[in-house]
């Protein structure tokens, strides 16, 4: 065991610590009055919190501790404002993103004594330094085993690789508690755990509201507060301050509340008991806050991205694959002249970040420094862009935590940072599973803003018209007027340019469509070999209303044999984009119709997994009526 400070000693630093702190807190703006809040706060007020008895007493006293809290109620904010004002630097150690090579690793040296190279222990150039200094290691429950062991002897002794650290006052951890919601926390053990005391925090054990007060100085937020704190616990804990945070800046942005509440598994977090709970409070709280709360709509992206950007606020667009989203928020950025900083998700590990390297320090000892990515260090205004960032593995997804929320990779700030946008595929597209991760609260709620992204949102098919002229108008017309939804989604815009270039180079269609499960998608292409072919395809209502002409056309009639094709064309295609309830409501004419048809055509709307369970009695009807009338 360390010796502790002398228990008189220990009492005597908290008394000075307490008055230094109140010192600065009289001569800050941080709690001034504002148009929540017509009175300053006290030091006496942000005393009393538990957060910041205890980390008054670890620096006094050098006891270690551990604050548990849920994500989002501002424990390392607090840590940075806190010790910033008692003078101490701060030792951020994102242990999430770290492995023990970042902290000290072995490296050989020349050793003229001994006359050979031996190894040597280099540790982390930030505990050189002789300035009183407090150590926080952040989301300490997702640190690496081999990190979380090492750590003891930091935690226990103030050492690494048994050289004392110069300043140490003491060392502060941070974690999120165990539970699904806050996904795989590995824990402590007894030995670890053992080294701390420990404080569990609610939403109101951190000043959140005076900080939030304090940063929207000019809106009243008062009856926000009262409409809060009516909510229950199990609604406050998806709602955590830091996304009511979110929350007052989408509204007061004029963006939809619903956009705040971010998905996990594909799902949209509801807040009680489901969908039409949650937009009651969000209305509520819109009511509150004395702000619009319109509804979602693809118009709203564009300026979601600007206002993002200008903000700082980090955001996550998630919508199909291949619909541009990519393209549009680089092209978006680049109008913003916010350079952007690309990373693959799945393509990146921790170590493509941020590794330790070996550098002189100013002392002429050798030392490891974090050597980050160069270009997170440009000086530029830039905006990281993580595209696929649910497919990332969870070490990179866990590094990734500290670039969102920090701004920072490995503890270093990154120069000119503005915000993340992140990029995602949804957990299932049009009844296909795609390798999409589970992500969980602490990692979803640093995003601001949670938007779906429809097919043709970020104008994927005005690129189209842009990049290819006229030779794309059959294929966008086809695109927005002859295929469903779901067939948009199975056939992207991504999809539509490879229909374009294989056209052009006089190859089959077939091949433009995505194969899945053996088999291309089921998305009919008749309709768009009839606009190449110059003929418009006809609705299902229009066939309908003009029914005893297309029987007619359908007939065999050895005079009109490319007349007989195209009316073959039309009427499939009109029965394939007809809704269900359509063709229900015109049972006996959809029966006669598909007696009349080709049977390559009959084939085909059986063969269609969305179309086969209407068509296959329908079939089987048509050919009792052949077989009657023959």
């Amino acid at each position: 065991m360390p010796t502790m400070t002398d228990l008189n000693t220990a009492l005597d630093r908290q008394k000075a610590l307490k008055k230094q702190l109140s010192e600065r807190l009289n001569n800050t703006d941080l709690f001034a009055a504002n148009a929540t809040y017509d009175k300053p706060f006290t030091p006496k007020t942000y005393l009393k919190q538990d957060i910041v008895k205890a980390t008054i007493w670890a620096i006094a006293s050098g006891e270690r501790f551990l604050f548990i809290g849920p994500p989002g109620i501002g424990k390392t904010s607090f840590m940075k404002s806190v010790t910033d004002m008692l003078d101490y630097e701060l030792v951020y150690i994102p242990a999430a993103m770290i492995s023990i090579e970042n902290l000290m690793a072995g490296m050989p040296v020349d050793d003229e004594h001994l006359g050979q190279k031996v190894l040597e222990f280099l540790v982390y150039d930030k505990f050189a330094s002789d300035k009183p200094k407090v150590i926080v290691i952040d989301e300490i429950g997702r640190a690496d085993p081999s990190l979380g062991n090492t750590l003891m002897e930091l935690l226990q002794e103030g050492t690494l690789a048994g050289d004392p650290i110069p300043g140490l006052a003491t060392v502060i951890a941070l974690d999120n508690p165990q539970g699904a919601e806050c996904g795989r926390i590995n824990g402590l053990d007894l030995a670890q755990a053992s080294r701390f005391a420990t404080v569990v925090l609610d939403r109101n054990d951190s000043p959140w509201r005076e900080a939030l007060a304090g940063k929207y100085e000019h809106i009243d937020l008062s009856d926000l507060f009262v409409s809060y704190n009516r909510l229950s616990r199990e609604v406050t804990n998806r709602l955590s301050p830091r996304v009511l945070d979110h929350l007052i800046w989408m509204l007061t942005n004029g963006f939809p509340a619903i956009w705040t509440l971010p998905k996990i598994a594909g799902e949209r977090l509801t807040l009680g008991s489901g969908v039409a709970e949650t937009e009651r409070i969000l209305s509520d709280l819109a009511e509150a806050l004395d702000a619009p709360n319109p509804e979602p709509s693809d118009a709203l992206i564009d300026r979601l991205i600007q206002a993002a950007v200008r903000d700082g606020v980090n955001i996550s667009l998630e919508g199909p694959p291949g619909i541009g989203k990519t393209a549009r928020i680089k092209a978006a950025l680049s109008e913003m002249t916010s350079e952007s900083v690309y990373f693959s998700g799945p393509a990146t590990n921790p170590e493509d970040l941020t590794v330790p390297f070996p550098a002189m320090g100013k002392d002429g000892k050798t030392y490891l420094e974090m050597m980050p990515h160069r270009k997170l260090m440009t000086p530029t205004d830039k905006v990281v862009v993580i595209d696929e960032e649910r497919r990332a593995n969870r070490r990179t997804a866990n590094a990734f935590m500290e670039v969102v929320q920090e701004g920072s990779v490995g503890g270093v700030p990154i120069p000119g940072y503005r915000c993340t946008i992140a990029l995602n595929n949804p957990k299932e597209v049009a009844g296909y599973k795609m390798d999409v991760g589970r992500a969980d609260l602490a990692q979803v709620t640093r995003y601001a803003g949670h938007v779906d992204v429809s097919p043709n949102a970020l104008g994927a098919t005005a690129w189209l018209y842009d990049t290819y002229g006229e030779d794309a108008l059959p294929f966008v017309e086809w695109w927005k007027n002859d295929i469903d939804a779901t067939a948009r989604v199975l056939v992207p815009p991504r999809s539509v340019e490879k229909l374009i270039n294989l056209h052009q180079a006089g190859l089959p269609l077939e091949w433009g469509k995505p194969h899945l499960d053996g088999e291309y998608v089921p998305v009919p292409l008749v309709a768009l070999q009839a606009r190449l072919a110059g003929n418009r395809q006809e609705n299902f209502s229009t066939v309908i209303d003009n029914f005893e002409e297309y029987v007619e056309r359908l007939t065999p009639d050895e005079r009109h044999a490319d007349h007989d094709q195209l009316a073959h064309l039309a009427v499939y295609n009109a029965l394939v984009l007809a809704e269900q309830a359509e063709l229900e409501s015109h049972r006996d004419k959809v029966v006669t119709l598909v007696s009349l048809l080709a049977k390559q055509h009959r084939m085909n709307l059986v063969g269609d997994k969305r179309t086969q369970r209407f068509f296959a009695p329908v079939l089987a009807a048509a050919n009792a009526r052949q077989q009657a009338a023959a």
